[in-house]
Formats: structure tokens, C-alpha cells, sequence
């Protein structure tokens, strides 16, 4: 039996702030992220971001299988309740990973399952998901669908070109946004028809306006959806998850990603990161770099690493 009988992370109470991890390949986590700050729940929160080896989507399950075990390990020094598994490429081949190396006290949560569970009660008679190649390729998304009696259609997409996009920090920049609207042109045509359409890499919630907009404006674009076309962010999904029961305004509180209980790290260049951020959720606080070598074979004892970070509150 855990600690989380007698507090939760569902009930949204607890009697000191909860400190959750998360983690993605990069900065498609921080949407993630974003979503669980808005709520008026006392917490903190340790991002950590594996840019030195991102993109995960086209790697196979053993090497992402290892990343994860190496991720978790770093973050369970810091005391964590909870880890959410911020790449749904992660979750889609290494849940499994993830469960062994977190241990019985820390709550996991990952985006694939709630969402599923939660759309599998909608309207929607067909669900496009866009998605890495690693995520499709495990039909995740329709798996765990049809697992909560879904029988409508579902059709799963893969989007290669749009990590990279992100990744750049470049989405302000016209040529990015040239870039973005034709792999956008492309992936959307493969879904034509589809009434809703899962978000389904954390990363690709940054560019929601860009596709509400493409469809909006693009005649050609709004005919492959005649019944008009819905976008699904998993975060919102996840969230219901960890904090059940709160209203719109309880979900909706400003956030400011720069204040001391949120703390960031990155097998990459922490400038680059934050620079990256800034194009996606705005000015985040600084972010320490950890060696990848330091991940795989640390020798800090667990309280001395938490200690040189002061992620004490």
C-alpha cells in the first residue's frame, strides 16, 4: 500500500505541494507542462528534457527503453510523487520500462490512456491521430481506443517533419512557417475526413493555431473536412487524470513557467532550450545542462544531486 491512499494525487489535496517529473525528448513536454501549472493545485514541478537525443520518434523500442530507465533514475532523486511520461513515443514502447524503474511510491501517468479512455465516450464516429513514426507503428492510440470499446474509425498518421520544426525554435520565423504549412498540407490530406484529430506527440499542441488557421482559411483545405474538424490535446485529458473534479476556472490559472518551483534539465544546450521554450510557452526559468554520460552512468549520491540543484522551495 502507498502514500497515495490517504493523499492521492486525484483528489488534488495534499498537505505539502506535490513535486511531479515529467519528461520528453524535448520542449514538446512543456505543453504538458503548461496544462498541470494552470491548475490550482499546490505543486512543483522537474522538467527534464533529453534534446541531446531527440528525436525519439524513429528510434527502436530497446534504445528508447533504455533512455527511459536512465531519465527515471535521474529524476527519482529529486523525491518526486509523481512522473509523467511527457513523450508519448516513450509511453507507446517503454511504459513497461518505466513502471519497473519508478517504483511502487511514485504514481505514473503517461497521455496515451487517459485520452483513449476519454474519447472512446465522445461523439466523434472517426479519430485521426498525427503522431511520430514510433507511435504509429505501435497503433497505440488505436489499441488502447479500441480497448475502451471505441468503434468508430481511426486512422493514424505519421508526421516526421514537424518535431525538427519545433525543435528549431525557428516557428516565428517565415520560413518555418512556410515549412510548417506544407507538412501540415501533406498530413492533413491524409487524414481528410476525420471529424477529430489527436495531437498525438506533446510537441505538436504548439502548432494548433497553425492548423485551425490552414483549414480556416484555405477553402481547399476546409473541404477535406466537411463535417468540420476538432483538435484533441492529450494534456487536457491527463489532467482529469491527476486532478479530477476541477472546473473551468480551477484549470485555467495564469502560469509562469520562470518561477522558482519549476526547475529544468537538458542532455542539450540549456540556452538552446530556453530559447526554444520562448517560441512555444514563453520565457521559462534557466535550465541546467546534464551530460548525457553523466545520465547513463552517474556516480552522485541521490541527496548530494538533489542538493547542487536546490530544488528545495
Amino acid at each position: 500500500m502507498t502514500k497515495f491512499k490517504d493523499a492521492p494525487l486525484s483528489t488534488g489535496v495534499s498537505r505539502q505541494p506535490l513535486t511531479i517529473g515529467l519528461f520528453d525528448s524535448g520542449v514538446g513536454g512543456l505543453s504538458v507542462l503548461s496544462r498541470l501549472a494552470a491548475c490550482a493545485v499546490p505543486a512543483r514541478y522537474i522538467y527534464f528534457a533529453d534534446t541531446g537525443r531527440c528525436p525519439y520518434g524513429n528510434r527502436d523500442a530497446s534504445e528508447i527503453g533504455q533512455f527511459v530507465e536512465e531519465i527515471v533514475g535521474f529524476l527519482g532523486d529529486f523525491k518526486i510523487d509523481a512522473l509523467v511520461m511527457a513523450c508519448n513515443t516513450s509511453a507507446a514502447l517503454a511504459r513497461s520500462h518505466a513502471e519497473i524503474a519508478v517504483g511502487a511510491a511514485v504514481k505514473l501517468y503517461d497521455l496515451i490512456g487517459p485520452t483513449c479512455r476519454s474519447l472512446s465516450r465522445s461523439r466523434f464516429s472517426s479519430i485521426g491521430v498525427m503522431a511520430t513514426f514510433g507511435t504509429v507503428n505501435s497503433q497505440a492510440f488505436s489499441k488502447g481506443l479500441r480497448s475502451f470499446g471505441y468503434e468508430g474509425d481511426i486512422r493514424e498518421v505519421a508526421c516526421p517533419r514537424l518535431v525538427p520544426i519545433i525543435e528549431s525554435g525557428r516557428l516565428p520565423e517565415h520560413n518555418a512557417i512556410c515549412d510548417l504549412e506544407g507538412a501540415l498540407r501533406e498530413y492533413l490530406t491524409k487524414l481528410s475526413g476525420m471529424e477529430a484529430i489527436v495531437l498525438g506527440c506533446t510537441h505538436f499542441p504548439f502548432v494548433a493555431p497553425q492548423i485551425e488557421k490552414l483549414i480556416s482559411e484555405d477553402a481547399q483545405m476546409a473541404k477535406l473536412f466537411p463535417a468540420g474538424l476538432t483538435l484533441i490535446d492529450p494534456a487536457t485529458c491527463l489532467v482529469d487524470d491527476i486532478f479530477p473534479g476541477l472546473n473551468e476556472t480551477a484549470r485555467s490559472q495564469p502560469v509562469d513557467l520562470s518561477l522558482p518551483s519549476f526547475k529544468y534539465f537538458t542532455t542539450g544546450t540549456g540556452s538552446d532550450f530556453e530559447r526554444t521554450a520562448i517560441s512555444c510557452v514563453g520565457r521559462i526559468g534557466g535550465c541546467r545542462e546534464v551530460a548525457i554520460a553523466d545520465i547513463c552512468n552517474y556516480h552522485l549520491k541521490p541527496l548530494d544531486r538533489f542538493n547542487a540543484f536546490s530544488v528545495v522551495l
